[in-house]
């Protein structure tokens, strides 16, 4: 199946806007994600996905995620017209980063017309800022930090151009190729996970991301009340996580409890579409609803008991992510 929908990218800073992205993504069954990591060109960058850990890890929760193929960017030779846009964030490059980057081959490339072509659609959940600092981090690097947590730090940086503040998490894990777990300030690899009766897919809400999902969340969590209900999702996540990577088993009731608690505490990031399904899904327990990403719009995740796409979600654009 293949999202009809476009996305513009439009990232504005000191006046300029710039990174303006519009496809069309076709639809590419995800593999496990093991042998993902050898069918990944090194000149190819993946999209991401966090499995788990929206939001609740911002408060220090457990977060888990891994890079995907069905969306990817290439680094190709076009037209000035086509790299300009990069001028902005080279600029801030060569400020902050003169000594670990070539940014003086950064600009060249930018005046012959070296583009990031891609295919991640903006404000998807699919680390489409994370996959363009990757792709500038390897192309011009002058040297290589091999220590996760401290790559991890770098990258966040670079990254913090786009959003203000970032956790460098998304731009790791597609530089690494592999599924990376978070705890707390440390990062570690993760070996091969399946998921054993259950199975995730990626289904287009067709709305657009609109506003700051990440500054209507960090508002509201001054509320006490919300405060108080994030520690219990921040829980229910670490134990889903934890049960995976010790036990080989996603637990079916935790996940139903933390489409639940997404449900009854995130609604305002819920698009409207989208809450028929999700009821209907936590009332007959075929599938089960979650956050991609920051919400607001753009992808959701799936999960269901049977390897076979629910009927009455026919009619939305879907993907399945193959973990196992």
């Amino acid at each position: 199946m293949e999202f009809n929908t476009s996305y513009l990218h439009f990232i504005q800073n000191e006046g300029d806007i710039f990174l303006v992205f519009k496809i069309r993504a076709i639809a590419i069954p995800f593999r496990n994600y093991s042998t993902l990591h050898n069918m990944i060109s090194k000149d190819h960058y993946p999209a991401k996905v966090m499995l788990f850990g929206e939001y609740t890890v911002l408060r220090g929760g457990l977060a888990l995620g891994i890079p995907v193929m069905n969306f990817f960017s290439k680094w190709v030779r076009l037209s000035f017209d086509q790299s300009a846009k990069y001028f902005p964030f080279f600029r801030y490059l060569q400020l902050e980063f003169n000594t670990c980057l070539d940014t003086d081959r950064f600009l060249d490339d930018i005046q012959s017309g070296m583009t990031l072509t891609t295919s991640i659609p903006f404000g998807a959940g699919l680390g489409s800022s994370g996959n363009l600092v990757a792709a500038v981090y390897d192309r011009y690097a002058t040297s290589r930090n091999q220590d996760l947590d401290q790559l991890r730090v770098l990258l966040a940086t670079m990254e913090n151009f786009f959003h203000g503040t970032s956790s460098g998490f998304d731009p790791l894990i597609i530089l690494q190729r592999r599924a990376l777990l978070k705890e707390q300030s440390t990062i570690r690899s993760l070996p091969k996970l399946n998921g054993h009766g259950v199975f995730p897919w990626l289904l287009d809400s067709g709305t657009s991301r609109a506003g700051n999902p990440i500054a209507k969340f960090n508002e509201r969590i001054k509320v006490q009340e919300f405060a108080l209900a994030v520690v219990q999702g921040t829980a229910l996540v670490d134990g889903i996580i934890t049960q995976w990577i010790d036990d080989g088993v996603i637990n079916w009731d935790l996940l139903t409890a933390l489409s639940r608690w997404q449900w009854q505490h995130l609604r305002f990031l819920i698009p409207e579409s989208l809450h028929p399904y999700w009821q209907i899904g936590l009332d007959q327990q075929d599938f089960l609803f979650k956050f991609n990403g920051a919400g607001g719009g753009g992808m959701f995740q799936v999960w269901t008991k049977d390897d076979i796409w629910p009927g009455v979600l026919e009619v939305w654009p879907h993907q399945k992510i193959r973990t196992t």
